[in-house]
């Protein structure tokens, strides 16, 4: 069982994985608040998405904003779990893994933003 945790280790102590994947967190954690500041139970449905051509094209109730950020939790456990499992057979993949885990959660962060002031 040991043996089986070893690479996790080795992966979770990697800099550029702690510094991605914590900077990950911290920008759920933004979503996370700057949705909870903004947005208000509500019986009005609220926007949640806009379309540059067709403008407003899904209204929902007030708390399908959250599913943000837990898509972004659903990203950041799978891509970890999956990083762990390609540390053992390519450690640039498991740090590209990584990477693209902090791009995700950016554009989440403007998806948040973005959906705060489109109901502000």
């Amino acid at each position: 069982m040991k043996k089986d945790l070893y690479p996790f280790k080795l992966y979770v102590r990697l800099k550029p994985i702690k510094t991605l994947f914590g900077l990950s967190l911290l920008c759920n954690f933004g979503i996370i608040l700057w949705l909870s500041w903004y947005v208000r139970p509500q019986e009005v449905p609220i926007f949640l998405h806009h379309n540059v051509l067709f403008g407003v094209d899904l209204t929902g109730p007030w708390y399908a904003v959250f599913y943000l950020p837990l898509i972004g939790i659903i990203i950041l456990i799978v891509n970890l779990l999956l990083g762990m499992f390609l540390y053992k057979k390519d450690k640039l993949t498991s740090q590209v893994l990584a990477l693209v885990t902090f791009f995700c959660h950016i554009f989440l962060v403007m998806s948040a933003v973005l959906l705060v002031f489109l109901n502000v």
